[in-house]
C-alpha cells in the first residue's frame, strides 16, 4: 500500500512540477511576442528614417 501512495504523491508531484515549467514557458512567450512586436516596430521606424534621407 506504502508503494502505491509514493507512486501517487510522486506523480502529484512530478505534474506539479511540469505545470509550473508549462507557466514560465508560457510567461517567456509572451515576454519574445513583446520583444518581437517592438523590434519589428523599431525596424519599421529605422526604415521610415532611411528612406526620409
Amino acid at each position: 500500500m506504502d508503494h502505491f501512495r509514493n507512486i501517487f504523491n510522486d506523480h502529484g508531484r512530478l505534474k506539479m512540477q511540469l505545470e509550473t515549467h508549462k507557466n514560465d514557458l508560457e510567461l517567456r512567450k509572451i515576454e519574445l511576442e513583446k520583444r518581437e512586436a517592438h523590434d519589428e516596430s523599431e525596424r519599421k521606424q529605422l526604415s521610415e528614417e532611411i528612406e526620409g534621407v
